[in-house]
């Protein structure tokens, strides 16, 4: 989506932050102890940087059209499929890295990169080398679904003592898996990525599938898919999953060399 023609459409079905990311490169030419036990409530994701890690994160979001609209009601965007495929590395809270191959599910594909180390942002994709962002607005990463940010946008309305869990070790990480059914949460709206102006976030409210919190607090693993509709009887569906890897391992993120 950053750096392919898609339909217009998906702007209005996800305000990604990912979208900004042309107009970008256009224009460029704590003390916190970590460790602590968790015993339910609020979610600690922070906790998460207390190592370095990998991951693998996914975002898909597909509108179905009806066999039969509702008549007289307004028309839905057509049917369409986006997805979005992260591999990231996480050195500390100051330090990531992830590249991104983003599809339709047709000819509209590509792949995408981004660093963030020690306050410093770069984006690169197929056209353009590496080039530095850190006069886009303050807001922007060009590290997209990171799980940090997915985690926190989750906390405000997941508390997992609400839940009966089992335990279940995610790539080394002691944690607990829940299962939920028929969540009500705008967690969405929270994510960067998506936004709240986005009709994903106004029309997908209701999420079932499974998150794995860490015996520290952090979201290990998730795979959530909310599904909402439009008036006509189109179905629009949003499936978010990332999943913590190599927890613990060596990883150093470096500036990358400029136009490379």
């Amino acid at each position: 989506m950053i750096f392919v023609r898609m339909p217009s459409l998906f702007a209005r079905v996800v305000s990604l932050g990912l979208l900004g990311a042309l107009a970008v490169l256009a224009a460029c030419g704590g003390d916190d102890d970590d460790s602590a036990a968790y015993g339910g409530g609020t979610l600690v994701c922070e906790a998460m940087n207390a190592e370095p890690h990998r991951y693998a994160a996914t975002a898909v979001f597909d509108g179905v059209a009806p066999d039969v609209p509702i008549e007289g009601a307004p028309a839905a965007p057509p049917p369409f499929h986006f997805e979005s495929n992260i591999d990231g590395e996480v050195e500390d809270a100051d330090s990531i890295s992830a590249d991104v191959f983003n599809t339709d599910g047709g000819a509209a594909q590509g792949n995408v990169s981004g660093i963030i180390n020690d306050g410093k942002r770069f984006l690169r994709n197929e056209t353009s080398g590496w080039q530095n962002v850190d006069n886009a607005d303050p807001g922007y990463s060009p590290v997209a679904y990171q799980p940090l940010k997915t985690c926190q946008a989750l906390a405000v309305d997941f508390d997992p003592s609400g839940f009966e869990g089992q335990d279940e070790e995610v790539n080394g990480i002691a944690s607990t898996r829940y299962e939920i059914s028929e969540f009500r949460s705008d967690f969405p709206d929270r994510m960067p990525d998506v936004g709240g102006g986005s009709e994903v976030s106004s029309l997908v409210n209701v999420f079932s599938g499974i998150v794995w919190v860490s015996d520290t607090g952090f979201i290990s693993k998730l795979d959530l898919t909310g599904v909402g509709g439009y008036p006509d009887g189109t179905t629009l569906s949003a499936r978010f999953t990332y999943d913590l890897l190599d927890w613990g391992a060596d990883i150093d993120i470096q500036d990358p060399e400029i136009g490379t």
